[in-house]
């Protein structure tokens, strides 16, 4: 690594600095040792050196980038000297691993490059002692840069998988009729709205409005969670059409029981043990589901049915329609789709990276039977 004065430097700050000073600290030490005997030291190291290409990583460190060079730094820092000088690999994770081991070796193999400098120096000064306790320094590096070398990356960390990954397949059928049919009939009201929406949890605790609309239609209306004017984010309340045929629909109706409205209401933390303490164990083995795996499933199933991602977004409370890349996808709908005929939102959804709004569709509805707020 260079300045621009072309004067060489430490990739590590304060490595050549903190050398001087110990070589120093050290100058009264018993007795010096024999020039041939140190002769062998520096060859023997030398060679060691060789085989652990010093040389190679400190072209590396002078090839590399100021960023990297800049994180080595810190790393270098925290991990060795401030520890005397002595590696420290304990508790890396899997995933800073290799960078931290090549930190590590950058500044171990730029130690040993100072000491032996400092070693020529004090040769050519006369200075034995101090020769000697440079070449101790560099032993030491190159003690340290073999264990790191040699050191062995832990185990992979088992991640468990997304709640998207966890879907049942597709080829499972209507794996929420097997729910909705699990939960007991206090239960049931809530799961039919997961069910049909896809809404959050924390939508279902603040209230969702299940009513019949002008016209006959199902509605739900639901107040938005994660809604934030200051980032844009969010719709503060959308309303869905429901197929009354669906068998979510069905769940829908069931839950109004002839009435013409009806408030769906259950707690967040509630609705996680009716899950853990009924309802998964009532389901087939190895189906890990969750109430927000209904909301996975109904956007796999809106980006098959209704294609344009503005009206997607829309459905399910977003303001934008990059949020709803981190839900199900389309190779995961449901034979059938899903439950959703229309959406309105209070704001119209914006197109944001990774998604093309489609042209708008001719409308096949009646205009009388519009959705409203």
């Amino acid at each position: 690594m260079e300045r621009d004065d072309r004067r060489e430097t430490s990739v590590v700050a304060g490595i050549a600095a903190k050398a001087k000073a110990q070589a120093e600290a050290l100058k009264a030490t018993p007795p010096e040792p024999s020039k041939p005997a140190l002769f062998d030291a520096v060859r023997r190291q030398g060679e060691r050196a060789a085989a652990l290409d010093v040389a190679g990583i400190v072209e590396g460190i002078k090839a590399a980038s100021p960023k990297t060079r800049e994180q080595y730094r810190r790393t270098i820092k925290r991990r060795l000297l401030d520890t005397g000088g002595v590696p420290d690999l304990a508790e890396v994770s899997r995933a800073s691993w290799y960078p931290t081991r090549a930190a590590l070796r950058a500044g171990l193999a730029e130690t040993y490059r100072v000491a032996k400098r400092e070693y020529d120096k004090a040769m050519r000064a006369g200075d034995v002692g101090l020769a000697a306790r440079c070449i101790q320094r560099a032993t030491k590096a190159l003690d340290g840069l073999e264990a790191v070398s040699s050191a062995k990356a832990p185990a992979p960390v088992k991640v468990e998988r997304s709640a998207r990954q966890r879907l049942p397949s597709p080829k499972a059928g209507s794996w929420q009729a097997r729910v909705y049919e699990a939960a007991t009939p206090t239960m049931r009201p809530a799961i039919a709205v997961l069910w049909a929406t896809g809404c959050r949890p924390a939508e279902l605790e603040q209230g969702v409005d299940v009513y019949i609309g002008e016209g006959g239609a199902l509605r739900v209306r639901i107040p938005g969670a994660k809604v934030s004017d200051k980032n844009h984010s969010g719709q503060p309340v959308r309303v869905l059409e429901i197929a009354q045929e669906s068998q979510a629909g069905k769940a829908l109706l069931a839950a109004l029981d002839g009435k013409k409205r009806l408030l769906v209401q259950r707690k967040a933390n509630r609705l996680s043990k009716d899950f853990l303490d009924r309802i998964r164990p009532r389901l087939p083995k190895g189906w890990t589901i969750s109430a927000y795996s209904f909301r996975h499933q109904t956007a796999a199933n809106l980006k098959a049915d209704l294609k344009d991602p503005a009206e997607v977004a829309q459905a399910m409370g977003h303001r934008a329609t990059r949020s709803q890349q981190a839900y199900g996808t389309k190779g995961q709908k449901q034979r059938g789709g899903g439950a959703v005929i229309q959406a309105k939102a209070t704001h119209p959804a914006k197109e944001t990276r990774g998604f093309v709004v489609s042209p708008p569709r001719p409308s096949t509805k009646n205009p009388s039977a519009s959705l409203s707020l």
